[in-house]
């Protein structure tokens, strides 16, 4: 039936001896005496016979189909029923406690449940402000909410979440109507409304506690006040923390400026008195800042404080031409560009951005070769913004702790809003922990770490507030140099002590001989270590 190998169709085979080919029959091969399907090897090696094969093949009887009957007339159909509307999901929202007083601060616990379906793809926003603002069933504005959490879509559980919004003192206005609010997140806030809740929250009565806010409030040019400021430290230093406090203020005033000068620079613009009107800050003395300053508090009323800052001690030799360069976190930059996210980062104040790493110069500080130990300072922010504001992060003046030959802390200065919408403004945080074992080279006075790894402590976790303790961020690289004749002070031993006797004693001058041989030894012995230093560097 099939051509002959001479005029018929070659197939072709494939690498792993496999092929595969149709072809058609006609219907008198249904009378066949045994039919089968053969292969041989092509035209060029007929002679061959390795390919060689049968397989039987069988063909069903023909089946005569008969004449058609008549078809018969179908019934008139019947008239369809009106469908039913199916009933939209059923979101449950709570809130805990139900009322709050103006005056005070007050952490809200929102719950929910039912929150499922396409519209729950990409989580939930949780917003408190006024009912005038929004209220189900409308597109929901980007601004004037007092604060948003957004839930993200893996902390909805089953339909279910929880979480915490604080609401500061003074945001609430008497008379006016607030509640908690629930919507689809991101670009499902616009279309899809099946998430929308709103829960209501009473205000209290605050005559009994008053409360002063000042949304704007900007430093006077020079100091307004230099008494009324007290604190138990006697010496303040650059670069470290130190607590202030002063009273007269409103009970449980907010947006008091914390202001240092001669040039006035706000260390913070949202200090809080409590309910006796006592302000107390905590908070680091600019690095760099030292001498005859004046610390403020610029509130309903101002305070002052005259104060000399004293330098830091520096452990091991001053530090020049230092570099820092960093990614931050590769998957994070990823996020916060992405469609989720929808944000941008901005650095200013000297950091720059250079894809795929930021970058510092100029940084200052002292490094001990000898014992690994030192500081280095820079100074310049990186500002992460996304969804819609939400999110609005700034991390700035990264510190390098050198902590000992394999360690160092990395530290930052975090404020503004997590990504959960969170308040935050701390200084100093030891954020990430860098690994320096096998990464630092040091030669001809030049200090060079090339991608150590970091990993997120604990407190830059509480900062930050996105990752957990023990997160991977990305590897850092620095650079600094050291004066070629800075050498570690030779400390002596309590067994090479010299007891010198007065002038006075008639004992001569062979006791400053003495020391003087003594300290020939000591510079001796100090070049010796520099020099193997150098060459154990090189």
């Amino acid at each position: 039936v099939s051509p002959t190998p001479s005029s018929g169709t070659v197939v072709q085979m494939g690498t792993d001896g496999t092929f595969s080919f149709s072809f058609a029959v006609p219907a008198s091969a249904a009378a066949m005496t045994a039919p089968a399907v053969f292969t041989i090897r092509n035209h060029v090696d007929m002679a061959d016979r390795t390919q060689d094969a049968k397989a039987s093949v069988a063909f069903a009887a023909v089946v005569d189909p008969g004449t058609p009957t008549t078809p018969t007339n179908p019934t008139n159909p019947t008239n369809p029923t009106t469908p039913t509307t199916p009933a939209a999901p059923s979101v449950g929202l709570a809130v805990s406690p139900s009322s709050a007083n103006p005056a005070v601060a007050t952490s809200f616990t929102i719950t929910g449940s039912g929150y499922t379906g396409a519209g729950a793809a990409s989580g939930v926003y949780v917003s408190i402000g006024s009912s005038s603002v929004w209220q189900p069933g409308q597109v929901p504005s980007s601004g004037g909410w007092i604060n948003t959490v957004w839930v993200q879509p893996s902390s909805v559980v089953n339909g279910r979440f929880s979480t915490t919004i604080t609401v500061p003192a003074g945001s609430f206005v008497s008379g006016q109507s607030y509640g908690v609010a629930t919507f689809a997140a991101h670009g499902l806030s616009i279309t899809d409304r099946t998430l929308d809740a709103w829960s209501p929250i009473s205000l209290t009565s605050a005559s009994t506690v008053s409360v002063v806010t000042t949304a704007v409030r900007e430093p006077a040019a020079t100091p307004p006040a230099k008494t009324g400021i007290s604190t138990t430290e006697v010496q303040h230093t650059e670069g470290a923390t130190h607590t202030f406090t002063a009273g007269g203020y409103q009970p449980n005033e907010s947006g008091i400026l914390i202001v240092i000068y001669s040039t006035p620079t706000v260390l913070d613009r949202n200090a809080t008195a409590d309910a006796n009107g006592v302000v107390t800050w905590t908070g680091v003395l600019p690095r760099g800042l030292t001498g005859d300053h004046t610390l403020t508090f610029q509130g309903s009323v101002s305070k002052g404080l005259a104060l000399t800052i004293a330098a830091a001690e520096q452990a091991g030799c001053p530090v020049a031409d230092a570099s820092l360069t960093w990614g931050f976190k590769e998957s994070f930059r990823s996020y916060i560009s992405g469609s989720i996210a929808n944000g941008e980062w901005t650095v200013a104040d000297g950091a720059t951005y250079k894809t795929p790493s930021f970058g510092w110069a100029a940084g200052e500080g002292s490094f001990d070769g000898t014992t690994g130990e030192g500081l280095v300072a820079f100074l310049g922010s990186i500002r992460f913004t996304g969804h819609g504001g939400v999110l609005d992060t700034t991390v700035a003046n990264p510190d390098l702790k050198f902590v000992d030959a394999d360690t160092a802390v990395l530290t930052l200065d975090v404020s503004g809003t997590t990504q959960d919408g969170a308040t935050v403004d701390t200084q100093d945080v030891e954020f990430v922990t860098i690994d320096l074992s096998g990464a630092m080279d040091e030669a001809g006075g030049v200090v060079a770490v090339t991608d150590a790894p970091t990993t997120l402590t604990a407190a830059g976790a509480e900062a930050f507030g996105t990752y957990p303790e023990g997160e991977p961020f990305d590897p850092v690289s620095f650079t600094f140099s050291v004066p070629a004749d800075c050498a570690a002070t030779v400390e002596p031993s309590d067994s090479a002590t010299v007891t010198a006797e007065p002038a006075s004693s008639g004992a001569g001058l062979g006791w400053l001989w003495i020391v003087i041989g003594v300290v020939l030894l000591l510079a001796l012995a100090a070049v010796v270590v520099i020099v193997v230093r150098r060459r154990t560097a090189a």
